[in-house]
């Protein structure tokens, strides 16, 4: 992601960063495929493009602005990345990390033009913590959006994949 490029993936990245940077993003994507191909760098950089300070002339995020140096360094707080949760014998997505999420989804953005939510793997939340996420997801703060990055797509309960683009 150094150069800002995903191989393969400008005909679907290109439209997402313009709107991005336009603050026209949905409440919810899906990003979905096989391991190792970028979905997760390409869903941080949507959020960079989204959140960053510079001139919006340009669909790409400066990456020397305040903010876009923050979330690359992964301390920013309006960038929140959601991952396995290594205290679970089985590592999921919990119920408790999915009332965290929605806890702070309530909050007003600390900083960024716009907040984002990576949720990956989105397809190893137990059915409970996506239960929860639903009204999350089909109704999030304004300037906030979720994208929920997986392998597997049939593994998501049919109620999140309704919610997301």
């Amino acid at each position: 992601m150094s150069d800002f490029q995903i191989l393969g993936q400008d005909a679907v990245l290109r439209p997402m960063l313009a709107a991005a940077r336009q603050g026209s993003l949905s409440g919810c994507y899906l990003f979905e495929g096989p391991d190792g191909v970028g979905k997760h760098e390409a869903a941080v950089m949507v959020a960079l493009a989204a959140a960053c300070e510079a001139d919006s002339s340009s669909s790409r995020p400066c990456m020397k602005c305040q903010t876009c140096r923050t979330m690359r360094a992964g301390t920013h707080p309006d960038l929140v990345e959601v991952g396995l949760d290594p205290s679970k014998r089985t590592p999921t997505i919990s119920v408790a990390q999915a009332r965290e999420v929605m806890r702070v989804a309530r909050l007003h953005r600390y900083h960024a033009r716009h907040r984002v939510f990576v949720i990956d793997p989105c397809d190893r939340m137990v059915p409970q913590a996506a239960n929860a996420l639903l009204k999350t997801l089909e109704e999030p703060t304004p300037g906030t959006t979720f994208i929920l990055v997986t392998a597997k797509v049939s593994s998501l309960l049919p109620t999140i994949i309704s919610r997301s683009q």
